[in-house]
C-alpha cells in the first residue's frame, strides 16, 4: 500500500508540471495592461470625459488654430468643401468641450456644399452617447467590469472606455503596464517545470519495476 501511495504522489507532481499554471500566465511579450473600472457620477464625470480621446477640450482661446475652427463652427457653422478635407479632425473626435458648454459635431449639406455646426449636449449624453454596451464590449473590458480593477492581456480599445451595463456606466481608467510575469523569468520557469517531470518520470518508473 506504501508504494501505491508512492505512485499516486508520482502522479500528481508529474501532472502538476506538465499541466501547471505557469501556462496560462500571459508571454514576456504580450502586451498587458491594469485598468480599473469607475462607475461615472458628477463627481467624476467631467474628468472622464476630457480624458477620452473622442472629445476635444477647447479653452475658449478662439484664436487658437486648434478651436478657432470649432469655434466658428459653433457660432453659426462653417461651410467645407463636399469632402469636408477642410476639416481633417473630424475624424479625430466626435464632440467639444468648451468652457461650461459641450457640443456635439453635425455636419448637413447646405446649397450643395457641406456645413460643420455643433450641437449643444450635456456631459450626461456625451457619457451615454460613447457607453459601449457590456453585451458588446470586448473580452478584457468586461473583465474590467466584473472585477473592478484587473491586468488584461491586451489593452482596452477606446469605444470601450465608457461601458454601459443596466443603467450604471463606467469608465475604464487605464492603471499602466505591469512589469513582466514573474519578474521577466516565466520562459526559464516553463522549461523547469518541463524538465521536472523527467527525474519523476525516471522515478516513477523504478519504484513500479521495483515494486
Amino acid at each position: 500500500m506504501k508504494i501505491e501511495w508512492e505512485l499516486v504522489a508520482f502522479a500528481v507532481l508529474l501532472v502538476g508540471l506538465a499541466a501547471n499554471p505557469v501556462w496560462l500566465y500571459p508571454d514576456d511579450a504580450d502586451s498587458t495592461a491594469e485598468y480599473r473600472a469607475v462607475e461615472v457620477t458628477d463627481e467624476n464625470r467631467y474628468e472622464f470625459v476630457m480624458n477620452h480621446p473622442d472629445v476635444l477640450e477647447c479653452n475658449g482661446v478662439v484664436h487658437e488654430r486648434t478651436c478657432g475652427f470649432e469655434a466658428a463652427a459653433r457660432d453659426g457653422g462653417v461651410t467645407v468643401d463636399a469632402d469636408a478635407t477642410q476639416y481633417a479632425t473630424s475624424r479625430e473626435y466626435q464632440f467639444v468641450a468648451f468652457p461650461l458648454e459641450t457640443y456635439r459635431t453635425a455636419m448637413a449639406e447646405d446649397d450643395g456644399g457641406v456645413r460643420l455646426t455643433l450641437e449643444r449636449v450635456t456631459m450626461r449624453q456625451i457619457v451615454a452617447d460613447l457607453a459601449y454596451p457590456y453585451a458588446r464590449a470586448s473580452d478584457p473590458a468586461k473583465t474590467v467590469v466584473d472585477e473592478g480593477t484587473a491586468v488584461v492581456d491586451h489593452g482596452v480599445p477606446d469605444r470601450d472606455l465608457f461601458v454601459g451595463r443596466g443603467d450604471r456606466y463606467y469608465y475604464l481608467d487605464y492603471l499602466g503596464t505591469p512589469g513582466p510575469p514573474l519578474h521577466g523569468w516565466l520562459s526559464e520557469v516553463r522549461w523547469l517545470m518541463w524538465l521536472g517531470t523527467v527525474p519523476l518520470s525516471v522515478g516513477a518508473a523504478w519504484r513500479w519495476s521495483t515494486a
